[in-house]
């Protein structure tokens, strides 16, 4: 029995990337969901005792436990003797990772979840009104996001500040897949990022549409009820 426990939500994309690095790398694992819409991040005991910060992803490996994201992909990448590209051993390759991962929570992330929440999750699962004022912050947070992106990030690469695809563009590459869940062109992403998210899709092949399965199924449920 494997002694990595993984606690996520599968709507949640730090979740997601957590997942996709493990089932990719075929690390085993053991999953409980964290419904985090019946408050389970709150109520499952199980889970206070691994992270008092009760976020989604959390790890219990044997008696170590470990919370957020980028701390676990590194953990993973570390324990598990990942092929190198995924963290480099390289210090400065290493370091590259981590400006990125350092960045994503404050930018991307910001930007993307101001949007899915204004326009997606207040209206779709609250039962409220859409956030104009957040959907346009968010908009702007994500343009500036497209420039640093076009400008650095992507500059002179196929992956981000690297030749092949680490931990960043995972991170980064399951916080645009929420887009999906909007209405197409929605939000303005570059040709070079459009580009990019092909390329980390093709990467993983079916474990990205394995990961990202919940996501599609919320879509098709969202389409549908756009009908009635």
């Amino acid at each position: 029995m494997a002694s990595l426990k993984v606690f996520v939500d599968m709507m949640s994309q730090p979740s997601r990337s957590v997942m996709l690095l493990l089932t990719a790398n075929r690390v085993p694992f053991t999953t409980k969901i964290i419904d985090i819409t019946k408050g389970m991040h709150h109520s499952d005991k199980e889970f206070a005792e691994v992270t008092p910060i009760k976020k989604v992803p959390a790890i219990q490996d044997g008696d170590f436990k470990l919370s957020e994201c980028t701390a676990i992909l590194r953990y993973i990448c570390n324990k598990y003797n990942l092929p190198d590209h995924w963290y480099p051993t390289d210090i400065q390759k290493r370091s590259k990772v981590d400006e990125y991962l350092s960045w994503h929570h404050t930018n991307t992330r910001l930007g993307a979840t101001d949007i899915t929440f204004g326009k997606l999750i207040l209206p779709k699962l609250l039962g409220m009104p859409a956030d104009e004022k957040q959907i346009e912050r968010g908009q702007a947070q994500l343009a500036g996001c497209m420039k640093v992106y076009n400008n650095y990030f992507l500059k002179d690469t196929p992956f981000i500040s690297s030749h092949e695809i680490t931990i960043a563009d995972l991170l980064a590459v399951c916080e645009f897949s929420q887009f999906e869940l909007l209405p197409p062109k929605f939000v303005d992403l570059s040709q070079k990022v459009e580009e990019w998210i092909a390329r980390c899709k093709d990467s993983f092949g079916s474990e990205y549409e394995d990961t990202h399965s919940i996501l599609y199924r919320a879509k098709a449920a969202i389409n549908e009820a756009s009908k009635l």
